[in-house]
């Protein structure tokens, strides 16, 4: 009988964890829990960026110590008595719905949820007005106007770029590099592309057109101009450094570990107010994130999470299959 009053009383207390939600649970940290989803995400996020090298324990540990940084500048926040503003509510909601858009069908596979997918963005928007809080114009410690315009006018690149994965999906729906032949194709291609925009016999927006249109893609809408400060988080720094170096209007073809660039590099007034405006928050979050970035790890740094491993490693074969 005490065995069975033993089984009993552990099947009820796990249906009991179960109700609770910890079945969907990847950490519990101070008394809130983190959903699989979001550590599914910053672990999907970490494994994509290849710093560990498909060391599955260091991705693990960075994509916990990512859940706890979301939850720090939640609780910075809360002890700044900031709250977010109907502007970063908005974006949050905007951004969700692209990014929902674009990757949806891919974090569904994985496990990860439009809702878990609104957290994650939410974090990247607290960040942002973490940054105004401290270091925008009405800020504790509001950065110089001069300061902000000087960067601009010293480290600034414009330019348009059409870019090609050096990946593909196999017919088995398997991501996998090009061969050396189908790169070594690609950049004679984007080559004889750079070439006629130098030499004056196309446009940037017709080799656009034409790279496209060998791929059987119609184009609805010609590459927007973008530009990039020294430490830009999407390009990198090895990419400011090249196009750097390309001549103002002329195209050249830049080669990075996941992607080739067709790129023109475009001439544009430093004094533009209206593009400084544009960049000012950018700006200012390449001078200051880092600060920002300081405080909310201080905080995530004494958070305590507690694992539940089972849930973390269902995270990371979700993702296996997804891919």
């Amino acid at each position: 009988m005490k065995k069975w009053t033993v089984l009993i009383l552990c099947m009820a207390a796990a249906l009991s964890l179960a109700a609770c939600g910890y079945d969907n649970t990847a950490l519990t940290v101070d008394g809130e829990n983190i959903s699989v989803g979001l550590y599914t995400y910053y672990l999907d996020k970490v494994i994509s960026s290849g710093e560990f090298a498909a060391d599955s324990q260091k991705e693990q540990e960075k994509a916990v110590r990512l859940c706890c940084e979301a939850l720090g500048a939640e609780r910075l926040m809360a002890k700044e008595n900031i709250t977010l503003s109907t502007a970063g509510k908005r974006e949050i909601a905007e951004e969700t719905e692209k990014l929902w858009s674009l990757f949806g069908a891919y974090y569904e596979k994985a496990g990860v949820s439009k809702a878990d997918l609104n957290e994650a963005t939410a974090h990247e928007i607290r960040k942002q007005e973490l940054l105004e809080y401290y270091f925008g114009e009405k800020g504790k410690k509001p950065v110089a106007d001069s300061l902000l315009r000087k960067k601009f006018s010293e480290e600034y690149v414009g330019f348009r770029c059409v870019e090609a994965s050096l990946t593909r999906v196999s017919d088995l729906g398997e991501t996998i590099a090009l061969s050396a032949v189908e790169k070594k194709k690609l950049k004679s291609d984007f080559t004889a592309l750079s070439e006629q925009i130098n030499s004056g016999k196309i446009s940037f927006d017709r080799a656009n057109e034409v790279y496209n249109e060998g791929l059987g893609l119609v184009v609805t809408q010609a590459p927007p101009v973008q530009f990039i400060g020294r430490d830009d988080p999407i390009y990198g720094g090895e990419f400011y450094a090249r196009l750097s170096a390309v001549g103002i209007g002329k195209a050249k073809v830049i080669t990075t570990a996941t992607s080739m660039y067709l790129v023109q590099r475009l001439a544009f007034t430093r004094e533009d107010e209206e593009t400084y405006q544009l960049l000012r928050a950018d700006i200012l979050s390449d001078l200051k994130m880092a600060e920002v970035e300081k405080k909310i790890e201080s905080v995530a740094s004494a958070l305590s999470p507690q694992r539940y491993e089972k849930n973390l490693r269902r995270a990371a074969g979700m993702i296996r299959k997804a891919r």
